[in-house]
């Protein structure tokens, strides 16, 4: 196999710090490579983010991070760090900012791409990074390979001719291309032609980001019979659902009147959510919002949860999960997790089994099964932590690293 001496990370989401609240599966994904394959140098290319006051260039141990500009006063440079989506629907004047920063991504990728001389670029997410990586292989004969991770194919339907016609062009000529779950797989797969979907299907594997299994975990830790603390972790946005989490715990609440819902997050829809939580029948501190968590705290407050509920939707815009780590991270912590089809956590659940599954908008739905989880017996609760962890197993990082290196770095697709 031929030696990878250089990979370029292209990603509109990385976290400039540990204090940043970005999500970090990008960054998480960098350092496994990183462990398994030393040999090879990784950049991370993202744009600029003044809400987490990134710099040019940082360079770490595992690897070096470079940031673009795209918009001036850079001030106003808040569209990409977290979260594209969630953000033009916060303020629809980002949207003019959409151009500049592409512009510049293939400006800045191409520069780089000069100057470190990779072997592969890597996008994640194809709007824009996977157009901007297509595009910049094409000048510069760089190999580039995509992971797709939610609505970031789907999104280009919105433009029917152009928008399908990009992602046949870039799909095509992409080396390799991973999606997070099956439905990511089959949104991709449904701007092709049954005939031309049998050519490009050889290069196209469902590979989700990897999680890391938690420390010291023990039977012990996974019989404790406490009282119900019922816990959400993610983005404040509409894809998340939690709005249909808080009315269902407020119903659950009678049948188990010593359980708390806690929510660590932020987001543009913490004032609603706030609001919802207010107006609920409920002792005050019963809904507990926590804020952003991250690294030890993250971890720490998976440990002290009973019950991760993950109730994602699709959101009216179309807008919806690939397969959320939390979920992942959850059943790796041992916890009883109950989540929606739409989440794509039935690419990992068996219902009942290790976790339980539900309709997406269905406040009923989550508070029966926090019920049903209420009236298991202690040996039932064990059984299907355990079964979670079992599972969570085969998405740890060293495992899931791998199987992207060996898939997307690999020269016979």
């Amino acid at each position: 196999m031929q030696k990878i001496e250089k990979i370029l990370l292209i990603s509109s989401t990385f976290p400039a710090s540990e204090r940043d609240d970005v999500p970090g599966f990008v960054k998480d994904q960098v350092l496994a490579l990183k462990k398994l394959h030393p040999e090879t140098e990784f950049v991370v290319l993202a744009p600029h983010d003044s809400l987490s006051n990134t710099k040019k260039e940082t360079k770490y141990k595992e690897y070096i991070e470079r940031r673009f500009h795209y918009f001036w006063p850079f001030s106003l440079e808040k569209l990409a760090g977290h979260g594209i989506m969630p953000t033009l629907k916060k303020n629809k004047l980002y949207f003019l900012m959409i151009p500049f920063l592409f512009l510049f991504e293939v400006l800045s990728l191409f520069i780089l791409v000069r100057k470190f001389r990779p072997d592969y670029i890597y996008a994640h997410w194809f709007t824009p990074q996977g157009i901007s990586a297509g595009i910049v292989s094409l000048i510069s004969g760089t190999k580039f390979v995509f992971t797709s991770h939610s609505s970031d194919v789907i999104i280009l339907k919105k433009f029917p001719i152009l928008g399908s016609a990009m992602v046949r062009f870039f799909s095509k000529h992409a080396k390799a291309i991973t999606v997070v779950s099956r439905r990511s797989y089959e949104k991709l797969r449904s701007f092709f032609s049954q005939k031309d979907w049998k050519t490009i299907s050889a290069k196209v594997k469902i590979i989700p980001m990897g999680v890391y299994l938690a420390p010291n975990l023990s039977t012990g830790a996974l019989s404790k019979d406490k009282k119900s603390n019922i816990a959400f972790i993610g983005r404040f946005v509409e894809k998340k659902g939690i709005h249909y989490l808080i009315p269902a715990f407020e119903k659950y609440f009678s049948a188990d009147p010593e359980s708390e819902l806690k929510i660590a997050g932020d987001g543009p829809w913490k004032e609603k959510l706030l609001s919802l939580a207010n107006s609920v029948n409920l002792p005050q501190d019963k809904i507990q919002f926590l804020g952003y968590l991250q690294g030890e705290k993250k971890q720490n407050f998976l440990q002290e949860s009973d019950i991760i509920v993950v109730p994602s939707i699709i959101s009216k815009d179309g807008d919806s999960e690939g397969l959320p780590v939390v979920l992942l991270e959850g059943m790796a912590s041992g916890k009883i997790c109950i989540a929606t089809f739409e989440s794509g956590a039935d690419d990992i659940i068996e219902d009942g089994i290790n976790g339980f599954l539900i309709p997406e908008k269905d406040p009923d739905a989550i508070s029966n099964s926090l019920l049903k989880i209420k009236s298991l017996s202690l040996e039932q609760k064990t059984n299907i932590q355990r079964k979670a962890v079992e599972t969570a197993a085969n998405y740890e990082w060293s495992t899931v690293a791998e199987q992207h290196w060996d898939f997307l770095f690999h020269d016979e697709h």
